[in-house]
């Protein structure tokens, strides 16, 4: 029994919880790394997965004003603004925020004409799910 809690724990440490990537760019913050694209992305998806919405608005508003300032932001490039908007939507989502969540598709579709801004089948498949839920 003792080594079955023993193994218990041992799978508790490989485990990465929002709190450690999130101490990373803390890191990477002091350090004076800048951060890309995905770092954005995998913060504002693990917010949104954990449910902690204030902090996952947080980081979609560093995310804006880094692209808004960043000199190696691919402007041309928005596939990345649609990774952020499904996060948003996931994340208001699981937080019962249908009305956010809504307002958020609702600004992609607005977007549609430019295929690189647009909900794709991946922001689909999660406002189902929330609608689902």
């Amino acid at each position: 029994e003792d080594d079955h809690d023993e193994a218990e724990q041992d799978d508790d440490e490989d485990v990465v919880t929002v709190e450690d990537v999130w101490d990373v760019y803390e890191r990477m913050r002091y350090l004076r790394v800048e951060p890309q694209e995905n770092t954005f992305n995998t913060l504002l998806a693990g917010f949104a997965k954990a449910g902690r919405v204030a902090d996952m608005e947080d980081i979609y508003r560093e995310f804006h004003e880094w692209r808004s300032a960043s000199s190696s932001s691919k402007k041309g490039d928005d596939v990345s603004l649609v990774r952020a908007h499904t996060a948003l939507i996931d994340g208001y989502g699981r937080g019962g925020d249908r009305r956010r969540m809504m307002q958020v598709y609702e600004d992609m579709k607005e977007r549609a004409g430019d295929p690189n801004r647009r909900p794709d089948a991946f922001t689909m498949s999660i406002l189902f799910d929330r609608l689902a839920a």
